[in-house]
């Protein structure tokens, strides 16, 4: 298993916006060969995101950053 983590401060305001996009993101995402896809907000400090992707393989990752 291979994990990925992006990381970002996203503000309040945007903290729907940030749901939304994530959301349809990970519907088009399950058409990869992805074990499961998180988003993730901090509770020590809520501005923190996190979109936490849990792949099969290295090849499965490769595979689906090659796509594009």
């Amino acid at each position: 298993m291979v994990v990925v983590i992006i990381e970002a401060q996203v503000p309040p305001e945007k903290w729907e916006a940030l749901r939304k996009v994530v959301k349809s993101g990970i519907s088009e995402m399950k058409l990869f060969p992805i074990a499961e896809i998180f988003l993730t907000q901090s509770k020590a400090e809520p501005t923190l995101w996190r979109i936490i992707s849990v792949w099969y393989s290295w090849a499965d990752l490769s595979e689906a950053q090659s796509r594009g």
